[in-house]
């Protein structure tokens, strides 16, 4: 199994690239990198090309992985098809920004997935969707992606919504799936790391 950090928007609303904010030491990209490589074969960094150097004078000497602009603009599914293509292995999928999500949610979907699943992802038990940007995509979720592809289907969302070999697991911590897209967020997950939740999280696995 591999890793991708998802870190190639454009952070447009935030005003500044989410992937380098600093929640917990250091650019939050390079902490979920660390924090997932040791079960993953390699990790990368899903990015536009002209990311790297930025990237590269922040302190990041790891692995990039390019999206692969032949996909079109599709978000997400754009990096997804891109890793895929590079390797067909099972993809550990991380968006860079999630700030609150912490290695018992990490250990939650290795726990829980298996490999027969097209994805093993986190949803509520009563909510109408899931988190796609935080779990795991079998390599057996290739071709299936590909065909949504050429549907003109973009949303990872709907995807596996609409997927009956899907693995929902039900979050074990209640603020994975805060994010930060504007500064406003920003300050709202400062005041929850405050608490320190996030570091008694990643002490108990």
């Amino acid at each position: 199994m591999n890793a991708l950090i998802l870190s190639g928007g454009h952070s447009s609303r935030m005003g500044r690239d989410k992937a380098l904010i600093n929640y917990l030491g250091q650019p939050h990209a390079f902490f979920l990198q660390k924090l997932v490589a040791p079960w993953c074969d390699q990790t990368f960094i899903s990015c536009r090309k002209e990311q790297q150097p930025v990237f590269e004078q922040a302190g990041y000497n790891g692995d990039f992985l390019f999206d692969d602009d032949k996909w079109g603009d599709i978000g997400p599914l754009k990096a997804l098809l891109t890793a895929f293509e590079h390797q067909n292995t099972d993809w550990f999928v991380l968006a860079c920004d999630y700030p609150l999500f912490s290695k018992t949610d990490l250990w939650a979907l290795l726990e829980h997935h298996h490999p027969e699943a097209l994805a093993t992802v986190f949803k509520e038990e009563n909510e109408p969707y899931c988190e796609p940007l935080l779990g795991i995509y079998s390599q057996n979720a290739h071709d299936p992606l590909l065909e949504w592809h050429q549907k003109g289907q973009q949303s990872l969302q709907k995807f596996l919504m609409q997927h009956e070999a899907v693995n929902f697991v039900a979050p074990p911590n209640p603020f994975y799936f805060v994010n930060a897209n504007s500064n406003a967020d920003f300050q709202r997950i400062l005041g929850f790391l405050d608490t320190g939740i996030i570091h008694y999280l990643n002490k108990n696995y």
